[in-house]
């Protein structure tokens, strides 16, 4: 099972989250999904994850706040795979990482 933790946004306010299984803490801002924070334990650190990098898909899908994040994971693992694929933008650069799913 994915461990996932959401905070409720209240009306208007940006969307916070966090991805538990995959060591990440998650902020919605204007430039979109931000990792505010990484598991220095997890798979994500161990690739490179950093906080600021910018979450832009999950799996192929856009991504505008932490709850899409959250709903990419949660259906790739529920289809049994073993990782999910996010695209990061990092200052002016763009690049894959596949992370290790926690399987239960």
């Amino acid at each position: 099972m994915l461990a996932v933790a959401s905070a409720a946004p209240s009306a208007g306010a940006p969307e916070a989250g966090t991805t538990e299984s995959l060591g990440l803490a998650l902020a919605e801002t204007p430039d979109g999904v931000v990792i505010r924070s990484v598991d220095p334990a997890s798979d994500a650190a161990e690739k490179g994850v950093r906080p600021g990098d910018v979450i832009v898909k999950v799996s192929g899908r856009d991504v505008k706040k932490p709850s899409d994040v959250v709903a990419g994971v949660e259906e790739a693992s529920k289809a049994d795979k073993n990782s999910v694929l996010l695209l990061l933008r990092s200052e002016e650069q763009q690049r894959f990482v596949a992370l290790t799913l926690e399987k239960s």
